[in-house]
């Protein structure tokens, strides 16, 4: 009989669950308000409540599980199962597996968020059978997972991905790791959506006027129609983003790049001009091998790999 487990997916708005089997079969999912800011206990106390419930949805009983993976969103010491640093819910310091093992009742395994996407992708996913791969997943931050020659990269302290942290703009707005002008701060759709807003609060003619509260959708909406400040938003996420993927390059030499988040439901009016981009901006032979391709996973990325922590 194969092997099944939960996995789980925290971000900082919803956590995302499934039960996933031993060849990636997903037999049902949910999703809940992470409400990080009411603390560690009530998060596990409603992580063990939906996470049971999911299961008892499904028909199953709680001890046919063999196991439970979490992705976070942020800096782990998985060897020691803690959080270090969650930045968008202000978490430190926290022994969140033996936490969740008291819960549980069932082995736990840990690790940050855009590992387990990764992973989710090159199990089931657009980096299936891909051995040297790089995932990128752009939304409220940005998250890199690595993986090479067939392996997941995690460094020597469980910290290596952390790419949305590469300084662009050394005078930059502050990030929350203490530097300046990160990645993240120029090409999350956070901070896209922040630059439109202050365009628009500069007095820019835009047609982004009219969205009550803009996202990153109408961002590559307004750009489709050759608007000035839609485009001008794009332009310099992109290139903070090439500029990064780039320097992975020729550093990793990958196969792939995939791009995932909420961002990459902009579909080909963000895969078009990134290709175009990248291709400009990276040298010559190490470029002619790579691919670019969108997530295929969707949601779903971040608990099938949280699942496969098990599996590895």
């Amino acid at each position: 009989m194969t092997k099944k487990w939960l996995g789980i997916d925290m971000g900082g708005t919803f956590t995302k669950l499934g039960i996933v089997d031993g060849t990636g079969k997903v037999y049902g999912k949910s999703k809940f308000e992470t409400k990080g800011k009411q603390g560690i206990d009530d998060y596990v106390e409603r992580l063990t409540y939906y996470s049971k419930e999911l299961v008892n949805q499904l028909d199953m009983e709680w001890k046919a599980l063999d196991g439970v993976g979490l992705g976070l969103p942020g800096f782990i010491d998985r060897k020691k199962g803690w959080i270090r640093h969650l930045p968008s819910l202000g978490w430190r310091n926290i022994k969140i597996k033996e936490k969740l093992e008291q819960s549980l009742q069932l082995p736990i395994d840990i690790d940050n968020d855009a590992n387990v996407a990764t992973l989710g992708e090159c199990w089931c996913g657009a980096g299936k059978n891909q051995t040297d791969v790089i995932c990128i997943t752009i939304g409220t931050g940005i998250g890199v997972g690595i993986i090479a020659n067939g392996q997941l990269i995690r460094g020597q302290s469980g910290l290596a991905g952390e790419a949305g942290h590469i300084v662009i703009e050394p005078d930059g707005e502050p990030c929350s790791c203490g530097q300046r002008g990160c990645m993240g701060k120029i090409a999350s759709a956070t901070a896209m959506v922040k630059e439109a807003n202050r365009q628009l609060q500069a007095g820019k003619e835009t047609s982004l006027k009219k969205c009550s509260t803009i996202t990153t959708l109408d961002i590559f909406e307004a750009a489709k129609t050759q608007d000035q400040v839609a485009t001008q938003v794009i332009e310099r996420a992109l290139t903070a983003l090439t500029t990064v993927m780039s320097y992975l390059t020729v550093t990793l030499n990958p196969g792939l790049f995939i791009i995932g988040g909420g961002v990459s439901h902009a579909g080909d009016h963000l895969l078009n001009p990134l290709k175009t981009k990248y291709l400009d901006i990276t040298q010559k032979m190490m470029k002619k091998d790579v691919n670019i391709k969108l997530a295929t996973l969707g949601n779903d990325a971040g608990f099938i790999g949280a699942a496969s922590l098990l599996k590895e």
